[in-house]
């Protein structure tokens, strides 16, 4: 059986990683979040490097349409 819709709900929320390895009880609850927290900096990092090159490639595509602009003109 197929359903052509499904409802779903999505919440996004902001984890104060410190709070969460604070809050932990064993060492190994500790570690989990530890390890999780590094993963979200990473994930970060990644997403800021994509972004950053995104960004460059748009800057130099208004460069390239700025000149063929100038050189339409002419």
């Amino acid at each position: 059986m197929t359903r052509p819709h499904a409802h779903m709900r999505l919440i996004l929320r902001e984890i104060d990683f410190s709070v969460k390895i604070y809050q932990q009880r064993s060492k190994y609850a500790k570690l989990k979040w530890l390890n999780l927290m590094h993963e979200a900096e990473e994930d970060a990092a990644e997403a800021q490097a994509k972004r950053a090159e995104l960004q460059a490639v748009k800057a130099r595509q208004e460069e390239i349409r700025q000149k063929e602009r100038e050189a339409a003109k002419k």
